[in-house]
């Protein structure tokens, strides 16, 4: 087994969790959030059921593993059942004591912080139901109603979920609906405002730059570049609120944007070396969902560069992160340039087949401008010489 020397960050993913580490949070030597971590990190590894409900958490399996590492850390007794009492940081600066000196008590302890877990998974959960309520609430509300509806409710669109929302849908949109996109993405700064907890807090700020990177790909979708470009370099070299360090995700959620916008200038160089740096980042973050996303993204740059075998790497490896259920949108999407690719290669058979695995996710992923689109250039490709694929839609 590789360990790191001097911080657990640079263990590999599937090292299991040595005693000492255990032995380090309780003398305090390492923050419980570090355990946390490692623990999400080895069960991701080893068990394929628990990382697919994992990731249908999506962006709040974050807030799962803050409440975890917080339950650890805020138990005290967990720390003193675990090191017997006796466990000093000195002591553990050597070797590891033998495993009974921690008596069998810490059960009943990590028995708390499991119950405490699962009280806030539950309330986490009915949050996100309510969010998805009030989320189609807004959909349903004419664009031009939707602010004053948002600012005069009383009790509702008062959530961190229902901004995060905003932001997944307007994402979603972007391409087939630039104008839905912009109005849903332009509420996000008021529903933030409305949230309890949210001033000053990092996720408030970073909500907020979030929205003005996707109203920003919602212009780069309308053809409106230069205002799009203008609020890029304001979100890159802007104040220092907005200049402060961006997460993972984050950062390569704006690489992408400003890829997208880099393609539909012409600059392909740059966008696939923004896509690659993105790329990068969230498979060293052991972010599937987001670099499935990023992935996809690429995969139709190669496509759209007649860069097919390229392409082809990388919508597979996307596919191979997602599961359908939880992301069926995204699934659509990246079967569909898969098939695509396989069509402009000329493997007819395998690209019906990748179409084909779409069906029964086709009506989740609310989509149907897509789906349209792949199948009318699937039965145009079907009539021409595989050998000489035509230049694809971009």
């Amino acid at each position: 087994m590789q360990t790191g020397t001097g911080s657990e960050s640079t263990v590999t993913r599937h090292d299991h969790i040595p005693l000492e580490l255990y032995f380090r949070v309780a003398s305090g030597q390492t923050e419980p959030a570090v355990l946390a971590q490692r623990l999400h990190r080895h069960l991701m590894a080893c068990c394929p059921e628990c990382r697919s409900s994992w990731e249908a958490l999506g962006d709040q399996g974050a807030v799962v593993l803050r409440v975890l590492g917080r339950a650890l850390a805020d138990d005290l007794a967990w720390r003193q059942e675990l090191a017997g009492g006796e466990l000093s940081a000195q002591a553990t600066a050597q070797e590891p004591p033998e495993p009974q000196v921690a008596p069998p008590r810490h059960a009943a302890a990590f028995d708390r912080a499991t119950r405490r877990l699962d009280r806030e998974t539950a309330a986490l959960r009915a949050r996100r139901i309510e969010a998805r309520r009030e989320l189609r609430m807004l959909l349903r509300t004419p664009r031009s109603e939707r602010p004053r509806r948002v600012a005069r409710a009383n009790t509702r669109f008062r959530s961190r979920a229902v901004a995060e929302l905003l932001l997944e849908e307007s994402r979603r949109r972007a391409d087939g609906d630039p104008a839905e996109a912009l109005s849903l993405v332009e509420l996000v700064p008021t529903v933030v405002g409305r949230t309890p907890g949210a001033e000053p807090s990092d996720w408030a700020t970073a909500l907020r730059r979030r929205a003005r990177a996707l109203r920003a790909d919602a212009w780069r979708a309308a053809g409106r570049l230069d205002e799009a470009q203008e609020e890029l370099s304001a979100l890159r070299h802007g104040p220092e609120e907005d200049a402060a360090a961006f997460g993972a995700a984050e950062a390569a959620e704006l690489d992408g944007v400003e890829a997208a916008l880099r393609a539909a200038q012409g600059r392909f160089s740059e966008a696939e070396r923004l896509l690659t740096r993105a790329a990068s980042a969230l498979r060293e973050a052991e972010l599937p969902v987001q670099l499935a996303r990023i992935l996809v993204q690429r995969g139709a740059l190669y496509r759209r560069e007649r860069r097919f075998e390229q392409g082809l790497a990388d919508l597979q490896a996307a596919l191979s992160l997602l599961d359908p259920e939880s992301r069926p949108f995204l699934f659509v999407r990246a079967a569909g340039h898969l098939a695509l690719v396989l069509s402009q290669l000329g493997r007819f058979a395998e690209a019906e087949v990748a179409w084909a695995s779409t069906r029964r996710w086709r009506q989740a992923a609310d989509d149907p401008a897509w789906v349209e689109e792949v199948a009318r250039n699937l039965q145009e490709a079907s009539r021409r010489d595989p050998r000489i694929p035509d230049d694809p839609a971009p």
